[in-house]
């Protein structure tokens, strides 16, 4: 009876010290600490603290992410023969790794108890109690007093802004961590791929193996034990990957800090029945050391707590009820499907990490977990790829037969263009024609007056009965006229009767058909002989002018334009031949060889 009310007594005053009103998770924390209040209250204080300030300082940055982690418990399943009850106690309570998880219950005093060779100081833990309790007021006093002054700057910055002056710019937005060791000791602030390829080689080094399966430096021996083909890639880009490849995963952090983290190294990472599983499952490796800043971010947002510490991580459907924890910064918030946490390992390599114990969470839980979701969004990606190439493929289809199309549209343009200088140069040619002929026609309308006239005005003109000169003629005809001139009649007047006597056939067809004499020449007319006079022995040629008129037709024309048949010489007795067609040949036929050109 007394020891029941010294278990009541202990209860209440659990339940006074957390502020809890579970019964049944102080008796369970009481019996966990062998009945010592003060140790119970100080493992719930410890693990309460910690969680919440790890939740504080990331609730304003980073995106919540589904945690898948029910499987976890499964482990205490796996290999009952190897585990140790501190690790079924762990492995038995999966939202310890979750920061500030909605869900996590105050019976679940998480890391409350060190092992046995780590004891505790009463003293200090005792201090430490009552610290906590004295400072938890301020604490709660300091929310509203952050909210008071947020809201306040905010205000102030809408009054500077409207007011037009420039403020300075201030925020209480924690940044992601650069300089702080989440899980203790000094960062190594680098660039997340420098230090993971760094990380890499030392490990390479340091275990005299190699850390990819597919490539060989030169010189390498191949019988060099292999290490996990680590990506050489910062935390965010490595989850990112894993996220467009649709792959799993395994995130591996150490600590240097710890002793069995060699082990774990060697017997763990370089086990060849995991390196085969991985291989075979296509699992992406990311791994670093918690003393650089990226793997000390990793390590915070996946609330790592014992090292060796092993994680996979893969796109798994959101679950909005579901506990919720960080494991990158990136934000995407209208996905349907998130980064989550499959499962996670942490502990001894002995046990809770060594090779068995991930190949076997590997079979049993990661990849039934994992692989029909991942293969769903596999088939679709694939579909979308499909789709997209044949989209692609139409797009390209199009753009061919519109180019065809627009060729075919140049081309005919460029016949018809072609057609349509073709015949306007035809349809030149014709009127060049044309105009030729009427041309023509015009200049024989005009010789056939120009005769007519110049047999009128001249029929008065008689040869000499005594004297002159005698000159005979070798028409084009064949005929031969021998006439007689005065000596002082010019040489046109020799080309005049040459002219008229061999077009006396055509005058006179002139004359029987037309009844009415014809119109004079036009007075801009100016006739041409279309032949030459020369002599025979010796040959030489009578010069006359250019052109003359019918006014100067006549015997008694001006001598100052021509020379005379005396001044000429020799004429008298000669004979004198006609070079050059006389008469003209016909237009009409000069038009017809011009068509059959």
């Amino acid at each position: 009876m007394h020891s029941e009310t010294q278990e009541d007594e202990a209860i209440s005053s659990y339940l006074s010290f957390t502020n809890t009103s579970d019964i049944q998770a102080a008796r369970n924390a009481l019996r966990l600490a062998n009945g010592n209040l003060e140790t119970a209250v100080e493992a719930y204080l410890d693990s309460t603290s910690t969680l919440s300030s790890s939740n504080n300082n990331n609730n304003n940055q980073y995106e919540q992410l589904s945690l898948d982690d029910s499987y976890q418990s499964d482990r205490t399943h796996l290999l009952p023969s190897e585990q140790s009850p501190e690790s079924n106690y762990n492995a038995t309570s999966p939202n310890h790794l979750l920061p500030g998880g909605s869900s996590r219950s105050s019976n679940r005093p998480t890391r409350a108890f060190e092992p046995a060779n780590r004891p505790r100081r009463s003293s200090s833990k005792l201090f430490s109690f009552f610290f906590r309790l004295w400072i938890g007021p301020f604490r709660l006093i300091a929310i509203p007093v952050s909210f008071v002054a947020d809201l306040g700057l905010t205000v102030f910055s809408l009054i500077g802004r409207l007011l037009g002056l420039r403020l300075p710019t201030m925020s209480f937005h924690w940044p992601r961590p650069s300089t702080f060791n989440w899980g203790g000791g000094a960062t190594i602030a680098t660039d997340p791929r420098t230090a993971a390829e760094r990380w890499v080689r030392e490990l390479e080094e340091e275990l005299h193996a190699r850390s990819s399966y597919t490539t060989t430096a030169p010189g390498d021996d191949p019988s060099i034990p292999r290490l996990p083909e680590f990506l050489l890639l910062g935390y965010d880009d490595a989850v990112q990957k894993a996220k467009d490849e649709l792959k799993v995963l395994m995130v591996v952090l150490v600590s240097e800090e710890h002793d069995d983290v060699h082990q774990f190294k060697r017997d763990t990472l370089m086990d060849e029945e995991l390196l085969n599983l991985l291989r075979t499952k296509d699992i992406l490796v990311w791994g670093g050391d918690v003393k650089g800043r990226d793997a000390s971010f990793a390590a915070h947002v996946l609330d790592a707590t014992t090292y060796p510490f092993v994680a996979f991580i893969s796109l798994q459907a959101k679950r909005p009820s579901s506990t919720v924890t960080t494991i990158t910064s990136s934000v995407n918030r209208s996905s349907s499907n998130v980064m989550s946490v499959c499962t996670r390992l942490e502990g001894s390599p002995l046990n809770p990490t060594s090779s068995r114990s991930i190949c076997a969470t590997i079979n049993s839980v990661v990849i039934p977990r994992t692989n029909g979701y991942l293969s769903r969004l596999r088939t679709e990606k694939a579909r979308r790829e499909s789709d997209r190439r044949l989209r692609e493929e139409q797009d390209r289809a199009y753009a061919e037969a519109g180019r065809l199309d627009r060729e075919r549209v140049m081309k005919k343009k460029a016949e018809l263009e072609a057609e349509r200088k073709r015949l306007e140069e035809i349809k030149s040619k014709e009127l060049e024609r044309e105009r030729a002929r009427q041309s023509k026609l015009e200049e024989a309308e005009q010789k056939r007056r120009w005769r007519y006239w110049a047999r009128q005005e001249n029929k008065s003109f008689e040869p000499p009965t005594t004297g002159g000169v005698t000159i005979g003629f070798r028409l084009g005809d064949g005929r031969r006229v021998v006439r007689k001139f005065k000596a002082d009649d010019t040489l046109e007047s020799l080309y005049l009767f040459v002219e008229l006597e061999s077009t006396s056939s055509l005058t006179t067809q002139d004359h029987h058909q037309n009844y009415t004499p014809p119109p004079r020449p036009s007075p801009d007319y100016r006739h041409s002989y279309s032949f030459k006079l020369s002599t025979a022995m010796p040959r030489r040629i009578l010069p006359l002018p250019e052109s003359s008129s019918p006014s100067k037709l006549s015997t008694t024309t001006d001598h100052q334009q021509t020379s005379t048949i005396a001044q000429f010489g020799g004429l008298d007795g000669a004979n004198v031949n006609v070079e050059g067609n006389v008469v003209e040949q016909n237009s009409d036929d000069d038009d017809d060889d011009d068509e059959e050109d």
